[in-house]
């Protein structure tokens, strides 16, 4: 049965969800586990990176034949995506969770006499009948939870800047910063033990590993590098690194099979109530596979590369309830990240604007201001910082419940010691409003979690909470939601001398376009047909900074 067959049984006879199950597992059970969880592996990084058109031209291993549009062509009339993070990563926990012991292997044969290939396409066709049509997928959520991978061509971009950001946060800014930082740094202590490496080493790994799996080419460094028509440069061979502290850090990072069997089997506070993505955490956890003795590979670079960015008070959270530990307070952890994370700002936003006017730690005024005047009339711009998340259940449960709540939480909270977001900038729009100008309220989150129209897509969330909590002011002056990411993108692209003039013009426009074209972000939509060119920004975010 080829996959066109397999699209249209299903369709034809409306498989339930045991139907589907019964399927999925009837195709594994046969498959050697640790190729299957290589493999899967290995397509999750080249999809997450390659553009589609070069994915079709793939002749290793299948993937080609499996992408090409003639056996296809019936799919296009469905919405299926097969090789997507998410049926990637269910098919690995799901090998792991159900102890498939088989034999079968999907490489190693010739493509055109293996069947395994076929029957492998067929699971994760099946896979994808779950998450399109049983109720998982939602479309506002996809978007937030899988960015930055929607722009695989601009993926570099993205996580050169993350990955010299948080490394000039945790090696300049955390050493000398003036605020509370004892608890935070306790947190990080508490990665370095439970890994038994060095939080500086772990920084550097990843930078080795983005360089040698993004960066060659901006890097010029070209060994070892990863070639996507070679599956041998995807692994992390132990024999290669001898000497360097590449491997315990990847050793720290990874589980085997067992391993990550007894990882799925811990109790989760924010528990995930579906059997696609209820074994997440454990990936972020854990993102690299110790595939034996010498070699490991990793299962996500998202999750990898998240583990010391936003994700890091969510690593040591993790840390924190899975061992028990006593007279430590992960909110106060929360607190002091929140304080590290404002500085960068600060340090940001003064970099890109010359005229800012940022203050700090003052209770009752916003984090910072802009005032500008352009054709003769004036534009103040307010700024509100956050590192408020979404949690894992909101962006991976069946229904939308919990990241409505999320959403409520992180913009409307009424509580008095944790105000939302949209209730303080409201205030600091009534501070202003008499000043007779243009006034745009921006609230700049430390990752994305959505532009303003995506979010209002969900039941006219931000609508109806704006007009419950009477906040006039923003129903006046509509608020802007952009993250870490859309500034440092805009900063990059911006002329030096008019970043402030530039901003104003794109803010004006971006409240105008149609956002769908853009899939809601920002960054997308600021880097249309630009290079990079301001200076400033390159020699902060110099190519050299990734080999320090």
């Amino acid at each position: 049965m080829d996959i066109i067959q397999q699209a249209l049984y299903e369709n034809i006879f409306l498989l339930n969800e045991s139907d589907v199950d019964c399927l999925i597992d009837f195709k594994l059970k046969d498959f050697d586990p640790v190729e299957s969880i290589c493999y899967s592996s290995f397509l999750n990084m080249i999809c997450q990176t390659t553009p589609t058109d070069e994915l079709l031209h793939l002749e290793i291993c299948g993937i080609g034949r499996l992408f090409e549009k003639k056996h296809m062509i019936n799919l296009y009339l469905n919405p299926k995506i097969i090789y997507h993070r998410d049926n990637l990563l269910h098919y690995i926990c799901r090998i792991i969770s159900n102890k498939i012991d088989g034999e079968n292997r999907i490489t190693g044969k010739d493509i055109g006499s293996n069947p395994n290939i076929w029957k492998y396409g067929e699971a994760l066709l099946l896979i994808n009948n779950k998450i399109n049509f049983l109720g998982y997928q939602n479309f506002e959520r996809e978007l937030i939870k899988s960015f930055p991978y929607h722009f695989p061509k601009t993926l570099f971009w993205f996580y050169k800047q993350r990955i010299i950001r948080y490394s000039y946060i945790y090696k300049e800014i955390l050493p000398n910063s003036v605020k509370q930082k004892d608890i935070l740094q306790a947190g990080i202590k508490l990665i370095e033990e439970k890994y038994s490496i060095k939080f500086v080493d772990y920084i550097d790994t990843i930078k080795g590993l983005f360089i040698w799996f993004l960066a060659v080419r901006e890097t010029g460094l070209g060994s070892p590098h990863f070639d996507m028509n070679n599956i041998g440069t995807f692994y992390i061979d132990k024999n290669k690194f001898k000497g360097t502290t590449v491997i315990p850090t990847v050793a720290a990072l990874s589980k085997d099979i067992d391993g990550f069997y007894d990882e799925f089997k811990k109790e989760r506070r924010d528990k995930i109530d579906n059997d696609l993505f209820c074994y997440m955490q454990a990936i972020f956890d854990y993102p690299i596979f110790k595939s034996g003795d010498t070699e490991y590979c990793i299962i996500d670079f998202k999750f990898l590369v998240e583990g010391i960015c936003s994700g890091l008070v969510w690593k040591i959270d993790s840390i924190v309830k899975n061992e028990n530990r006593e007279n430590y307070s992960i909110q106060k952890t929360k607190e002091e990240y929140g304080y590290l994370l404002e500085e960068y700002f600060a340090f940001l936003i003064e970099k890109i604007f010359s005229e800012v006017d940022v203050t700090r730690n003052q209770d009752g005024r916003p984090d910072a201001v802009l005032t500008v005047n352009v054709d003769d009339k004036k534009y103040i711009i307010i700024f509100e910082f956050t590192t408020k998340p979404f949690r894992i259940s909101s962006l991976y449960n069946k229904t939308s419940t919990n990241f409505i709540e999320d959403i409520k939480r992180i913009l409307f909270s009424d509580k008095s010691s944790d105000k939302g977001k949209f209730l303080n900038l409201d205030k600091y729009v009534s501070d202003y409003k008499e000043e007779c100008c243009a006034i745009i309220p921006i609230l700049i989150t430390e990752s994305w979690i959505g532009d303003y129209d995506l979010l209002n897509r969900i039941d006219t969330v931000l609508s109806k909470n704006l007009q419950e909590h009477k906040l006039s002011n923003l129903l006046m002056f509509e608020p802007v939601i952009l993250s870490l990411d859309d500034l440092e993108t805009f900063w990059a692209v911006s002329a030096e001398g008019k970043e402030s003039r530039e901003f104003i013009e794109l803010l004006k426009t971006w409240g105008k376009v149609h956002k769908g074209q853009y899939l809601y972000n920002f960054s997308s939509f600021v880097s249309e047909d630009k290079r990079v060119t301001n200076k400033k920004y390159q020699e902060f975010f110099r190519i050299s900074n990734l080999t320090n």
